[in-house]
């Protein structure tokens, strides 16, 4: 059985595990090795780095891929009380993964860390390509009273530590 979003023709490349410790935070993601540049792949908000599969399997061998889960996302644990930024997270696993630039591919919430990331280290990025990226400092959007009251119940369910229910509401929304 092939990981969901591959074809009968398409096969899943092996990959290496990848671990990059801050702090008291484990990051954990995985690697696959190509010859060509490394692309690091930044989830979404509502998901983990497992969306990213069928990107690693299409880009095997022509680039070395990394795909990791940021804070309290997939198999690395929730945050802890210390204080982070998700850009020094990514520049931590840019230094575990390559000397040179890499190009950073980022989706929603991962759009903005690859934004921001470019920001704060131009040096460390060949390129970027966003897919409906989140901007840091963008004014909040006016919501509708449907959707107004959606936002509430998905505020209290983060403020609960209820991750079912805020991933059930993120996903209705």
């Amino acid at each position: 059985m092939l990981p969901d979003g591959l074809s009968d023709e398409g096969t899943m490349p092996m990959s290496e595990a990848l671990v990059v410790s801050r702090g008291n935070a484990r990051l954990v993601g995985e690697r696959w090795l190509g010859s060509g540049p490394t692309v690091v792949l930044l989830h979404a908000g509502v998901t983990d780095r497992r969306s990213w599969q069928a990107v690693a399997a299409g880009l095997d061998g022509v680039a070395t891929v990394v795909s990791y889960d940021r804070r309290s996302f997939g198999e690395t644990a929730p945050s802890s009380t210390e204080s982070f930024s998700h850009v020094d997270d990514l520049l931590a696993v840019l230094d575990e993964v390559t000397d040179g630039p890499a190009w950073l591919v980022g989706s929603s919430a991962g759009g903005g860390v690859a934004l921001d990331a470019a920001i704060a280290a131009p040096e460390r990025l060949a390129g970027l390509m966003l897919f409906a990226p989140a901007i840091s400092g963008a004014p909040e959007p006016e919501l509708d009273p449907d959707t107004a009251r959606f936002d509430c119940l998905l505020d209290k369910a983060i403020e609960a530590g209820d991750w079912d229910e805020q991933n059930r509401l993120e996903a209705w929304l």
